[in-house]
């Protein structure tokens, strides 16, 4: 076999994974910018650029990414994002790769909010080009566009809840994974803290919604969650640390059918005076 034969099959090979991929794991929630770090509470640009949710504390933070998707070699994402605080105002900027240069695409994302004490709101916008197109001039440019928001609000002490919608309008090229409505509920008692959510199927309707069980732990700077997932069963785990220069993340997703997916995010985080 020759070695353009053995380029074209492996990228045949990674275009029915992520089609698979797609089809079988209708649930997944994060694509582009997608962080290590549990989806509550909200603490990161990752946060920001993929779900709309604004950060509570008021902070500057670099944060890095890298996820590989389902154990496929060929359809990993890197990302790198940047968040600021100005009083009550959050903003981000961000910047991945997913894919290879065959079968690939380039995102970038912005997202604008504001964070409150007792709630907070941010609204989110994706653009998404194909890297393929750039490589072979008989292909023409597909490019997608997405807009979202997200929201959340302090219900009582320990007690809060928020809703993602990050796809509210799209335009282009289809986005990788369709995402539905996304609505949560988070309970936190010192230490220790508990997050239900719930994400509606998108598409056509008649899908199936997909709900998740979280539970995470505290000590020190030190941090483990773990969370369950229907349609089909499937659970996650993550470790992290938090210091004052750095936080590092890393969580595994397990599939039955598609294998496993690994996230890794690394931050530096500045206060804001």
């Amino acid at each position: 076999m020759t070695r353009a034969a053995e380029k074209l099959g492996a990228r045949y090979a990674c275009l029915a994974g992520l089609a698979f991929a797609a089809l079988v794991a209708r649930g997944a929630g994060a694509q582009d910018f997608a962080g290590a770090l549990p989806p509550w509470p909200p603490q990161a640009p990752s946060d920001l650029l993929e779900r709309g949710l604004p950060p509570r504390g008021r902070s500057s933070l670099v944060e890095i990414d890298g996820v590989r998707w389902f154990s496929l070699a060929d359809l990993a994402s890197r990302g790198c994002a940047v968040g600021s605080a100005f009083g009550p105002l959050r903003a981000a900027c961000g910047l991945s790769q997913t894919g290879s240069e065959e079968l690939g695409w380039t995102t970038l994302g912005v997202a604008l909010g504001a964070a409150y004490p007792m709630a907070g709101a941010a609204a989110r916008m994706v653009a998404r080009s194909d890297r393929s197109a750039s490589l072979d001039p008989a292909v023409a440019p597909r490019e997608g566009y997405e807009v979202g928001f997200g929201a959340w609000a302090e219900a009582t002490r320990g007690l809060h809840v928020w809703t993602s919608v990050p796809q509210l309008w799209r335009d282009g090229a289809a986005p990788p994974l369709a995402r539905g409505l996304e609505l949560g509920v988070a309970l936190a008692a010192q230490d220790l803290s508990v997050w239900l959510a719930r994400t509606s199927a998108a598409g056509p309707p008649g899908g199936v919604a997909e709900h998740t069980l979280g539970l995470g732990l505290t000590v020190g700077p030190l941090g483990v969650w773990l969370a369950a997932r229907d349609r089909p069963l499937r659970g996650t785990l993550g470790l992290g640390a938090a210091f004052k220069a750095v936080f590092v993340a890393a969580g595994v997703d397990g599939h039955p059918v598609l294998g496993e997916t690994v996230r890794l995010s690394v931050g530096c985080p500045r206060s804001e005076r």
